[in-house]
């Protein structure tokens, strides 16, 4: 190509390559071919012949049709090379939208070209545009016999050139005014990185007016290279693969739809079909690629082809950024990289308020530079809409509505566009994955996926549409098969059988074809009874739990007024009926139906599907052995007990008062021994082997309890006095091998007639935070009824918790997860460090309204709160520690549905596993991906923490820990026990580790005692920062209600 020159320009460039290529074929088609001297040669005359139709006040509007064929570039070039603007009619562009751009843009004349421009030919004489052939301006301009000369105009290469149609940065289709210099800018700044020239044979493979058509026309002509013309029988991919064959394309520019079925076709072709391929270029524009398509690309075709993604459109003058594919992109499908920006464009990734994010957060992208088009032709208001002024700088910026993010490594990563990323559920869903799953299902040969308005407050559906590959389709083995590959809540709801994918005008699916062709796959069952046992046991369950009478299996449980405590309670009641499922699945699934639909279905004998019981855990034998979590907290206990008095010790206190004038201590003491000999914890000692240390009992409960009358001492002397007792008593050690010392201490403390204080100190070994609320529970409920509790020991399923995850700890799976989980080194430290001599202790109160607002988005989003307030933690997190990669030990809770009393029992039932978030964003943009990263860890959470630690980090043990508690009423007195009698006020606990930062967040939905706080090594170097760090998490927490963050939450 000639040296660039920013004032020439696309006429006169092309002239300039015609010269130096004249004998060279620039145009082939199946009935004609035309070198550069002829196709120049024409050009010029209509040119000449045009020029009568430019009007006094500024250029030409020539329209177009039939820019498929050598008439049609004929017809461009020399409408260029007469200063017009090219206005592109197509055939195949939405009638609605043509009408309403002629009707606005008003075309001064109109080119017919020959059969292909008779749908143009009727828009045309429909406004009156006069019409000329092709044939009479060739004529017109050959008899001047001045067309040289009246080429020879110079006008700015900034003057429009040509109306460029795509979908619209809004959604809506629509031409994006292109000058002569947006065109030549791009082959300027892209020259480098493709170095196209005249040995090159490109295939048209577009419509004439769309940003890859003057990619593809002019990538040949201005480098003298060939553009071969399409043939009917293009839209075949044999016919396709045919013409690329025959005419030794090198630069081959399709969508991602045409090359996967011209990858499928030489898939199965022959050796010597496949040879006489010569692609030295595809340029794939579109839907990026899945990495099982470029697998089948370079096994069959090998490497030699240079595979590159290209990202673009036409308000910023074609393409935008270039990805080159290779070995890593065929190995798993990764994030949609965006690839290197074109050299004259900056990208941006800005929020709402034209802000930018940071870095990890989600934005959207926006363009500046050198290839922005003028606006969308005749329509001023789109135009400012869509073109900005860049509030930091003053330039124009283009708002593309794609989101996109910048991953770890600085790299921008494509999300996908509003209409094909959406949430459900409040979890993201991006829809091309969903098709590359349908893809790998048995049976179909290509899928598409569509968004369409669901039923339940707003949420949307999605609905699959199928090409087979010849084989029946079943709608339960696609079910079945898909939601194995894709997250349960990204599973669509209908499925239609269609015959093909029809590309549109623009190369995207043709969602009309779609639904005028498709048929739906049967699916026999009523839409809200239930169509089975299965359905109609597991209804009873959720309408039992629900108390909703008449509930439906597609009602969706927050709808039917659920929320996470009644998450919890569901779940368990279905263990107990013989389904096992975690809070996760039940919130993905929403419905009876759908959470059905996604378990497995186990047969009997006989081939037919099993009762629910079929799929119930059975009963584990005894192993008396401790949990990883126990072995790790007593050997720690036992080698650095002078150090660490205090740091594993759960302490608890309240203050009861009793309405009637007068608390009976005596009463209180002995409900408190009652529940104490029931509660199977406190009946256990420990016993060390060479397999870790075993769990021994059935002895007498191991309790030491003390009364003291302080009624005498003024208020300010019984508070002196209690702290130095909580503190005293939170530094003695427990002797966890004895079988006779005791491993819980209450104190029990008359304050007045009316009012007590309670003080209850055990070893974390023995019980977790869940288990002294219900301890206290039942206490206080045998306290109100007057008499203890005369219930015989509790059975202890401590046993079955245990063996589940002995049996989880040899899990193939549950191994390769955390082998390749990635941990944060800067948040590891050494396990054998110094201890530290004391644990200091941060609290910040939350507010009522700041709980509300969590639990009201959760609710929304339909996530747990935890994600909420785990997404406000890892970003306070993060920036404290100025760092895109945060891992915490996170506590999570391992009171599963199928062990017996799961929520009532007593007992260290719950671990620690690595969660680690590699993608800092804002808090409410966290949200959804933190619940996904917590349901993709769900299946995992009971992995014993040595075993990760010993596989990935020897010697290592977590920096930072955290610690999510929201129990129904925990902080005042539960409701079964707090009628007008009794209340309790001023809880406060101490549940500590020996991690160097612990952070907890207690927040429940009912008013009580909401809070952040840390328990920390005062030694730490960001000691210092934690007060700013909860600061920082209620901030994120209290903003989820500004409009602003709530409306791009939800893009």
């Amino acid at each position: 190509m000639p040296a660039p020159d920013r004032d020439t320009t696309l006429f006169d460039r092309f002239l300039q390559t015609a010269a130096c290529h004249a004998d060279r074929v620039a145009l082939g088609s199946p009935t004609r071919q035309l070198t550069y001297r002829e196709l120049a040669a024409e050009a010029t005359r209509v040119a000449a012949a045009l020029h009568r139709y430019t009007p006094a006040t500024g250029a030409a509007r020539v329209a177009i049709a039939g820019l498929r064929s050598i008439e049609g570039i004929v017809a461009m070039l020399g409408a260029l090379g007469a200063g017009a603007v090219v206005m592109p009619i197509e055939g195949a562009l939405p009638t609605s939208q043509a009408e309403s751009w002629v009707r606005r843009a008003r075309p001064d004349v109109f080119i017919e070209t020959g059969e292909p421009a008779a749908a143009g030919r009727e828009l045309m004489q429909a406004y009156r545009v006069p019409g000329i052939a092709l044939g009479e301006l060739l004529a017109a301009g050959r008899d001047d016999g001045t067309a040289s000369d009246r080429t020879k105009h110079r006008y700015a290469s900034e003057r429009p050139a040509l109306a460029v149609w795509s979908t619209g940065v809004d959604g809506r289709p629509g031409a994006s005014l292109w000058s002569h210099r947006n065109v030549l800018r791009l082959f300027d700044a892209t020259e480098r990185t493709f170095e196209f020239g005249p040995d090159d044979i490109w295939l048209m493979c577009d419509a004439g007016g769309t940003a890859q058509a003057i990619w593809q026309v002019f990538g040949a002509l201005l480098y003298g290279g060939q553009l071969v013309m399409p043939a009917a029988a293009d839209t075949d991919a044999a016919g396709l693969a045919s013409r690329i064959a025959s005419h030794r394309v090198t630069v081959w520019n399709p969508s991602t739809t045409a090359f996967r079925a011209v990858c499928g076709h030489l898939a199965h072709a022959t050796a010597d079909e496949r040879a006489a391929v010569h692609l030295s270029f595809v340029l794939l524009a579109g839907e990026r690629p899945e990495a099982a398509l470029l697998r089948q690309w370079y096994d069959t075709m090998g490497d030699d082809t240079v595979l590159v993604q290209l990202y673009g459109m036409a308000e910023a003058g074609g393409h935008v950024a270039i990805h080159a594919l290779g070995d890593t992109d065929a190995r798993a499908d990764r994030a949609d990289l965006m690839g290197e920006p074109v050299a004259d464009l900056r990208l941006q990734l800005l929020d709402d308020s034209q802000a930018p994010v940071p870095p990890g957060a989600i934005g959207e992208l926006h363009i500046a530079g050198a290839g922005l088009a003028h606006g969308y032709d005749a329509e001023p208001a789109r135009t400012a809409a869509a073109f900005v002024p860049d509030r930091q700088g003053g330039e124009r910026l283009l708002r593309t509505g794609d989101l996109a993010r910048m991953d770890g490594s600085g790299r921008l990563v494509r999300l996908g566009r509003a209409d094909r990323l959406l949430r459900i559920r409040g979890l993201r869903v991006l829809l091309d994955d969903v098709e590359a799953g349908l893809r790998r299902c048995g049976g179909v040969h290509d899928a598409a996926v569509l968004r369409r308005a669901g039923t339940r407050d707003g949420d949307e559906e999605l609905d699959a549409w199928i090409v087979p590959n010849g084989d029946v389709l079943s709608l339960m083995r696609l079910r079945s098969e898909l939601s194995a590959i894709v997250p349960r809540h990204a599973l669509p709801q209908r499925y239609f059988e269609v015959p093909a994918l029809v590309a549109d005008a623009r190369g995207n699916v043709d969602a009309a074809e779609l639904r005028a062709t498709g048929r739906l796959l049967a699916d026999d069952r009523p839409l809200n009874d239930p169509a089975s046992e299965d359905e109609r046991s597991m209804l009873d369950v959720w309408s039992t739990v629900l108390e909703v009478p008449g509930l439906g299996v597609s009602d969706d449980f927050f709808a039917a007024g659920g929320d996470s405590m009644l998450a919890v309670k569901l779940v368990l009641a279905l263990g107990t009926a013989g389904w096992q499922v975690t809070v996760q699945d039940l919130l993905q699934a929403g419905s009876v139906r759908n959470l059905l639909d996604g378990l497995p279905q186990p047969s009997t004998s006989d081939g037919h599907a099993a009762p629910p019981s079929a799929t119930a855990i059975a009963p584990v034998a005894a192993c008396r052995y401790a949990s990883d979590l126990q072995n790790l907290l007593i050997d720690r206990y036992a080698r650095h007990a002078a150090q660490y008095n205090g740091v594993y010790h759960i302490q608890q206190a309240y203050t009861l008062v009793d309405a009637t004038g007068s608390v009976d201590l005596a009463l209180l003491r002995r409900c408190y021994e009652a529940e104490f000999a029931a509660s199977a914890s406190c009946r256990t000692y420990f016993e060390r082997t060479c397999d870790g240390y075993r769990r021994l009992g059935d002895i007498g409960p191991r309790v030491e309890i003390a009364e003291r009358d302080i009624a005498g001492l003024d208020p300010r002397a019984q508070q002196d006095l209690l702290e130095r007792y909580m503190q005293d008593d939170l530094l003695r050690p427990f002797d966890m091998t004895s079988a006779v010392q005791p491993l819980t201490r209450l104190a029990l403390f008359r304050l007045s007639p009316s009012r007590a204080r309670l003080v209850k100190t055990t070893h974390h070994a023995i019980d977790d935070g869940w288990g002294q609320v219900q301890f206290v529970t039942r206490v206080l409920d045998a306290y109100e009824r007057g008499t203890p509790s005369s219930r015989a020991h509790d059975d202890d399923p401590f046993d079955d918790y245990v063996a589940h995850q002995r049996r989880l700890r040899d899990d193939p799976a549950a191994m390769r997860f955390w082998n390749a989980y990635p941990l944060a080194s800067s948040c590891l430290v050494g396990a054998d460090r110094a201890p530290p001599a004391r644990i200091e202790q941060l609290v910040r109160p939350l507010s009522n309204d700041i709980v509300t607002r969590v639990h009201a988005h959760a609710r929304r989003m339909k996530v747990q709160p935890k994600a909420v307030c785990l997404a406000a933690v890892l970003q306070a997190l993060g920036e404290c520690l100025d760092r895109r990669d945060v891992t915490v030990g996170m506590v999570v809770n391992g009171r599963l549905a199928q062990l017996r009393d799961a929520l009532t029992t007593t007992g260290l039932y719950w671990n620690l596993q690595p969660c680690t978030w590699q993608d800092a964003a804002t808090a409410l943009q966290s949200v959804g991906r933190v619940h996904e990263l917590l349901a993709r860890q769900d299946a995992y959470t009971l992995y014993p923490l040595s075993r990760i630690f010993n596989a990935r980090a020897p010697g290592m043990e977590f920096r930072f820990t955290f610690n999510y508690t929201n129990y129904t009423n925990y902080g005042n007195a539960p409701a079964a026990a707090a009628p007008a009698r009794l209340s309790t006020e001023d809880w406060s606990g101490l549940d500590n580790f020996h991690y160097p930062i612990n952070i907890g967040l207690h927040c429940d939905e009912d008013p009580t005692q909401h809070n952040l706080r840390a328990a920390f090594d005062p030694r730490d170097a960001l000691a210092g920062s934690l007060p700013a760090l909860l600061a920082r998490a209620e901030i994120l927490l209290a903003r989820l209600h500004e409009p602003a963050q709530e409306a791009l939450a939800a893009a």
